[in-house]
């Protein structure tokens, strides 16, 4: 690792600690049958870790396009995708306590 800067490391886990401070009110709703039954998939938790990871790379994307007038090249795609993981023990404690 090593591609992002400090600065854009630092933005992107702000916006984890920010994500897991306050998850979203409507992530219970994605546990509801009927929302399972519209957006097809089998396992709740498994469909809500991954919208969340999804959501905490869209947010950093945009920081990051905003920061740096360009779009994240594929080994800094990597390595953001590799902060978020190693996060994701506490990513996946938050939605589920």
């Amino acid at each position: 690792m090593g591609l992002l800067n400090d600065a854009s490391r630092g933005t992107l886990e702000k916006i984890i600690d920010n994500y897991i401070e306050v998850i979203p009110p409507w992530i219970p709703d994605y546990r509801k049958e009927e929302v399972r039954k519209t957006w097809m998939y089998d396992k709740p938790e498994d469909f809500v870790l991954g919208l969340t990871i999804g959501m905490i790379y869209a947010y950093f994307e945009g920081a990051f396009l905003k920061e740096h007038q360009r779009q994240i090249n594929p080994q800094e795609r990597a390595e953001v995708m590799t902060v978020i993981s190693l996060r994701i023990p506490q990513i996946r404690q938050a939605l589920f306590e």
